[in-house]
């Protein structure tokens, strides 16, 4: 399902901001970075795996934090919580 999609520069806090309001997460805290990020994604295949971590993150444990950093070239995401695993 990658090839018919194509990558978009995106201005990530504003992507995650909107996804996150138009999610049905409730446990699962955002935590947004200071700085305006971009990065080019393909946003519907970036929406099904943040989709399915933060899903399997709020079916094992009652509170999550969602965060991200920038180096030079990367988006380091991370997904903390308090379930058993």
């Amino acid at each position: 399902g990658e090839e018919g999609e194509k990558m978009e520069l995106l201005e990530i806090n504003s992507w995650l901001q909107d996804f996150f309001d138009h999610s049905r997460f409730r446990s699962t805290e955002l935590i947004l970075n200071k700085e305006k990020l971009y990065a080019y994604i393909k946003p519907l295949s970036f929406m099904r795996a943040l989709t399915n971590i933060i899903s399997n993150a709020e079916k094992y444990s009652t509170h999550a934090e969602f965060s991200f950093e920038a180096n030079e070239n990367n988006l380091i995401f991370t997904l903390e919580d308090n379930g058993p695993g």
